[in-house]
């Protein structure tokens, strides 16, 4: 079965290449968007634990009216009783926008003394976020939350699982930057060919298109954790790699027999294609 599944790859090469370059292509467009819906706690938390049941019939009763953002607002020389530090504050405040900011508590709304730092150079405002989308809605006003003249640091629930998925996908990008020219050099060195050893890395790009194309239509269905993507790229791309070399390796060496490209794929395929398919459904 292998040796004609490798035979009919060889005289259908053009199709295949061609529906490689579509699944690459559909991958970098829309499989693409996915890294945008990952969430941080995916896969963290229990929905059989009575915490969250008591979250999901609190929601459910009353609406939500948690603590998403927290946003410190600090100073230097200033403390919260000077009147240029509480105006600072309040026009950040008071210009947020009523659909995506459902409440805003700050010191002096609420006058409690837990909203301020001991040294009093520093205090916080809560944000209870709007809508149905809270991820959204926060995204739609966190460059809005800096104050002229003061330091402001995000946090709370809402703000982890963003500022993970950014910082993550900065440093896969980083990462993938700096090791596949390294890569490519490897490659072309030991096997002496641009085109052998363009295929492995071909290979692994194509796995990790297609899989962020699966990771996407996931997430329409279920949370799907920000790691989802490192997984993708340093699993998938590794593990492709790997086994492309594998193949080409081994399809070199039938060459070097003497054999045709037909034959020579069709041999390949019936040795190292049936280990790769068997360790691939086993991993």
């Amino acid at each position: 079965m292998f040796a004609a599944i490798g035979r009919f790859a060889v005289r259908r090469r053009w199709w295949i290449v061609a529906a490689a370059l579509a699944v690459m292509i559909v991958g970098g467009l829309f499989g693409s968007t996915a890294m945008g819906l990952f969430t941080g706690g995916a896969g963290f938390v229990d929905p059989r634990s009575e915490s969250n049941r008591a979250d999901q019939l609190l929601e459910s009763t009353f609406a939500h009216d948690g603590v998403d953002v927290i946003v410190v607002y600090e100073s230097r020389t200033r403390t919260v009783d000077d009147p240029a530090f509480a105006s600072a504050v309040g026009t950040v405040v008071g210009r947020l926008p009523v659909g995506q900011v459902g409440a805003a508590h700050t010191y002096w709304s609420t006058n409690s003394p837990r909203y301020v730092s001991k040294d009093r150079h520093a205090t916080y405002v809560t944000l209870t976020m709007a809508g149905e989308d809270r991820v959204a809605s926060y995204n739609a006003i966190k460059d809005s939350l800096e104050a002229p003249g003061l330091t402001a640091t995000r946090g709370g629930p809402l703000v982890f699982p963003v500022e993970i998925n950014r910082l993550s996908l900065g440093d896969v990008v980083r990462a993938e930057i700096i090791s596949l020219p390294i890569l490519v050099i490897l490659l072309v060195l030991m096997f002496r060919s641009a085109v052998a050893a363009g295929l492995p890395l071909a290979i692994g790009l194509l796995t990790m298109f297609g899989s962020l194309t699966v990771l996407r239509l996931l997430t329409s269905l279920v949370d799907v954790s920000t790691y989802a993507f490192q997984i993708v790229t340093v699993l998938g791309l590794g593990l492709a790699i790997d086994y492309a070399l594998l193949l080409v390796t081994r399809f070199r060496e039938e060459l070097g027999t003497g054999k045709g490209v037909e034959d020579a794929v069709a041999r390949t395929m019936a040795t190292a294609g049936r280990a790769v398919v068997f360790s691939g459904l086993t991993s």
